[in-house]
């Protein structure tokens, strides 16, 4: 069964700017619940109960009109009806600062517009101001210079309640490119060999390499600096992003013919008198053999 209703709830502001609220307890409850609108309440659905004790204070992070109502909870937990609602009118929270166009900690491959603004329900106009790396910045203006940028933003209220609001963002057009040692385009290389690749990117993103064996119809991912045996003529191909999504693609060819490997499977068998030797082909260029004896 539902208690008695808190009674004689009432707002006001205290010595410090912060929201005072008192009520009448009655008795049998065991704690109360608060719940604060920016509307006239009736129903409590939406709204996030706090545990509450007469007097209480609150301090909303913005301006505006606030609408209160207290409820009782018996010892098992039971809800009481909703107590009278108060309403007041607060002025004493710091601007609200807004930016748009523009993200923390993003990467761009293009120009940008950055836009601030601040509410407050006695928003100084003078006050709202941003600084670009230092220097004043225009909400809306043109951001187009390669690099780490800073934009802060700072806003005051007529009763100097101040708040400051910073982004950090890169502005990166240009896309990775990649240097190869190791092996170089159109090169015959007579020995196994070992290719390393650097991607140059001052914001890496994801890179993958292929190796594509066009001898044998292979193609394998590819791992810089692991060695490279088997003959065949290649294509390897790189692939690499930044974190702002400029992207590259490369690719060189080379052949690869060193002395062949062994011949794998080799057996011999009697056959008329005379030993038959069998062996598997090592690789499709080979095209003779030598037998030692």
């Amino acid at each position: 069964r539902r208690g008695r209703a808190p009674t004689s709830l009432s707002s006001s502001l205290d010595a410090f700017g912060q929201v005072r609220l008192d009520w009448q307890t009655g008795v049998g409850a065991a704690a109360f619940r608060l719940y604060r609108s920016t509307g006239p309440i009736s129903v409590l659905a939406g709204l996030a109960p706090r545990t509450a004790a007469s007097p209480f204070l609150d301090s909303p992070d913005a301006d505006g009109t606030y609408h209160y109502v207290v409820t009782a909870l018996d010892a098992a937990g039971n809800e009481s009806l909703l107590s009278n609602s108060t309403s007041i009118l607060y002025d004493k929270a710091a601007p609200r600062i807004q930016i748009s166009g523009v993200s923390d900690a993003a990467y761009y491959r293009s120009s940008i517009f950055p836009a601030f603004s601040a509410s407050d329900a006695n928003i100084d106009p003078q006050s709202v101001r941003a600084l670009l790396d230092g220097a004043p910045f225009v909400s809306g203006s043109t951001v187009s210079a390669e690099g780490i940028h800073t934009l802060s933003v700072t806003a005051a209220d007529l009763e100097d309640h101040a708040s400051t609001a910073s982004i950090r963002f890169t502005l990166d057009r240009i896309a990775p490119t990649f240097t190869v040692t190791g092996v170089v385009e159109g090169q015959t290389l007579l020995s196994s060999t070992v290719i390393h690749i650097n991607v140059v990117e001052l914001n890496p993103g994801a890179s993958s390499f292929l190796l594509v064996n066009h001898t044998l119809g292979s193609t394998v991912a590819y791992r810089p600096g692991e060695a490279i045996l088997r003959n065949g003529f290649y294509t390897l191909l790189a692939e690499s992003s930044d974190r702002a999504g400029n992207a590259a693609q490369a690719g060189l060819s080379f052949r690869l013919d060193s002395a062949p490997v062994a011949p794998p499977g080799l057996a011999a068998r009697l056959e008329g008198g005379s030993a038959r030797l069998s062996w598997q082909k090592p690789e499709p260029e080979v095209v003779s053999y030598r037998v030692y004896r």
